[in-house]
């Protein structure tokens, strides 16, 4: 079994499946648009990471009664642009309609369905996918097996480059700082602090700072006590200290546990891409409040609604990897197709730079400044106490 679009399918029978139908390649897509007595409306988004636009215009000259519309301003996941969507979803109700190309909003006469309709049709339908769709794992048990595939990622030029912006916002520890990573994962940005920012210090620059990471899982923590010890490059005594913790963040919410940590014992808080995938983030947020000292940086982010990862998987596979790294980013995808079903039924969320901001502000938290960065899928936000 394998996932497939947040699906479980028997992947050697729908492999073999695809081969013996001539699906997997473009000479098949062509020859099945040359059979079409019908017409077909190809809605192209012109940044998708996936599809060539030349292989597109291929497949509908093939076809009798074949048209290209592009979709400007998007890409593979349409919905990761509104504006482009809503314009996109325009263009198929009109499609639907008849066979010509679409005259304008004001010529094609389409009502703008009502938000509250909306809205209420969306809450039934995450309800029943919740009924029908009962997740097999816990959440333990998931990102245990999501964080063994998350390591590629360092591959990629656009998580690099976010963890430069989530680095330079947490800015330069003084000394002696105490910097808590809340959900460290298997400890990435631990190591972007030990290799790219700290070891930037000089010996005199007194006491080493200490980095504390706390997640979900035992193999996380592992993990990142395994690559921060190979990263932690600094002569005894002036090399920094390392501390782990196991905490489940939604325990928080139950108020069943706290933070254990005093009041205002840390300088910098990093909260890396964690609040969405929490039943009440709020919680979370209010312990982080509490153990940040006045005048602390906490910096948090989130991906954004309907996010497009296949952007950075692009610019992971786009250099020199081998054969076992372009499977890692596969698998990788594979497993944030379940995150992307449990976002359509409503088990996670995640938020645009606004919505992270009013979120942090909610826990009295002053935003001082707000970034999309992660190939633009991901909002990152500084604040201070």
């Amino acid at each position: 079994m394998t996932n497939f679009l947040g699906l479980e399918i028997n992947g050697d029978t729908f492999l073999e499946t695809i081969l013996q139908s001539g699906l997997h390649d473009l000479a098949g897509t062509v020859a099945d648009a040359a059979k079409l007595r019908v017409p077909l409306v190809y809605f192209y988004p012109e940044q998708d990471a996936w599809v060539a636009r030349p292989e597109v215009e291929q497949m509908i000259s093939a076809c009798a009664q074949g048209r290209l519309v592009p979709v400007p301003a998007a890409m593979h996941e349409v919905r990761e642009n509104p504006r482009a969507a809503e314009t996109m979803f325009r263009q198929v109700a009109w499609a639907c309609r008849q066979d010509t190309p679409y005259p304008g909003d004001s010529g094609a006469g389409l009502r703008r369905p009502d938000k509250n309709v909306l809205m209420k049709q969306n809450r039934r339908e995450r309800e029943r996918l919740r009924r029908s769709g009962a997740l097999p794992e816990g959440e333990t048990e998931f990102w245990t097996g999501y964080l063994k595939k998350y390591s590629i990622l360092e591959k990629s030029t656009d998580y690099r480059d976010y963890l430069n912006l989530v680095g330079q916002l947490c800015g330069p520890p003084p000394p002696g700082a105490l910097v808590l990573d809340a959900g460290c994962g298997n400890g990435m940005f631990g190591r972007w602090m030990l290799r790219e920012a700290w070891q930037l210090q000089p010996a005199s620059a007194g006491a080493p700072p200490v980095y504390v990471g706390l997640d979900l899982t035992t193999q996380g923590l592992n993990d990142a006590l395994t690559g921060q010890l190979n990263a932690r490059r600094w002569p005894l005594p002036n090399s920094p200290g390392l501390q782990y913790a196991l905490v489940d963040f939604d325990q928080l919410a139950e108020g069943t546990i706290r933070l254990p940590f005093q009041s205002d014992t840390f300088e910098v808080i990093c909260c890396s891409l964690v609040l969405s995938y929490l039943k009440r983030p709020q919680a979370l947020l209010g312990e982080l409040y509490r153990v940040l000292r006045p005048g602390g940086v906490l910096v948090a982010s989130s991906l954004k609604p309907h996010c497009d990862l296949s952007v950075i998987y692009r610019d992971s596979i786009g250099r020199h990897v081998t054969a076992e790294e372009v499977e890692s980013g596969r698998n990788l995808l594979r497993a944030a197709g379940k995150i992307k079903l449990k976002e359509e039924i409503g088990h996670y969320n995640f938020y645009s730079p606004a919505q992270l901001a009013a979120l942090v502000m909610d826990a009295d938290f002053n935003v001082r400044k707000s970034h999309l960065s992660l190939g633009n899928q991901a909002a990152v936000i500084q604040a201070t106490k």
